[in-house]
């Protein structure tokens, strides 16, 4: 997780500011039993993530991490995971060191969510695509419809990841398919996904595939506390590189361009 007090002029409490300014949509928390379920609600625009439902998501993630259940599922409203980011919020923050700084609130974000000590699973259907994509990678395991569709645009926006996908998906694939996928922009169908291990199973229902293959309701809560921990400990992580590389790309030509082509369609 990146720590903020190494960057120049970062504050989370600017940054919160200019995210309330950016409203619509919401990310909904229900804890039910020993499984907690994230909603990313904003269906009129697929779910696409706003300033507000930014800080939604740390709300929701601080609070599930005083929480003492066994699992976390992230899954977005209306039959699709999540589109990316709002348009309003990419051009709200057009300079690249406004960039940088709501790259690494959210990669904060993703941090907590990741370092949640219970297990976390991201339920995708319809479409993961930008920030969507980046959201599920920072989940412990993925399931996916058959139909669903997962898609890194960052090229097409002129941009890389920033929240952290990058090094998570060299983690999940190897460094050269990883840079295929991220290069080429392409839609990766489900039966891709599942070859290449990008998703664990081809499923309609997270809920269900916990409790059928990982048998979760079975497993003391202190036993997957510590399970996780062991396997997270060795975990190579690269993400202050990562974000940093933005300051080369947010708001340079390409960038620009692509925005304003979007927003003019």
């Amino acid at each position: 997780m990146i720590h903020p007090e190494g960057f120049k002029g970062f504050s989370s409490n600017r940054v919160e500011s200019v995210l309330n300014e950016l409203p619509g949509g919401s990310v909904d928390l229900k804890l039910a039993d020993e499984t907690a379920h994230i909603l990313l609600n904003n269906p009129s625009k697929k779910n696409a993530v706003t300033g507000a439902m930014m800080l939604e998501l740390r709300r929701c993630v601080t609070e599930i991490s005083k929480w003492e259940g066994k699992a976390v599922v992230l899954s977005g409203a209306g039959g699709t995971f999540c589109a990316g980011s709002d348009l309003n919020a990419v051009r709200k923050f057009g300079d690249p060191q406004d960039g940088l700084h709501v790259c690494m609130y959210m990669q904060n974000t993703l941090g907590l969510l990741e370092q949640l000590p219970m297990v976390t699973v991201a339920e995708l259907k319809g479409s993961a695509f930008g920030g969507g994509a980046e959201m599920m990678m920072a989940c412990d395991f993925r399931t996916m419809d058959d139909s669903a569709e997962i898609c890194f645009v960052q090229r097409r926006l002129g941009l890389i990841p920033g929240w952290g996908s990058a090094t998570r998906l060299v983690g999940l694939v190897g460094r050269q398919r990883a840079l295929e996928i991220l290069l080429s922009a392409r839609k990766v169908c489900a039966d891709d996904a599942l070859g290449m291990g990008l998703v664990d199973c081809l499923h309609h229902n997270a809920n269900e595939w916990l409790n059928e293959h990982l048998h979760i309701r079975e497993i003391d809560r202190n036993v997957v506390e510590n399970m996780k921990r062991s396997v997270s400990h060795f975990e190579p992580r690269s993400f202050k590189h990562e974000v940093e590389l933005i300051l080369n790309v947010w708001g340079a030509l390409a960038n620009r361009r692509a925005v304003e082509k979007l927003i003019t369609k």
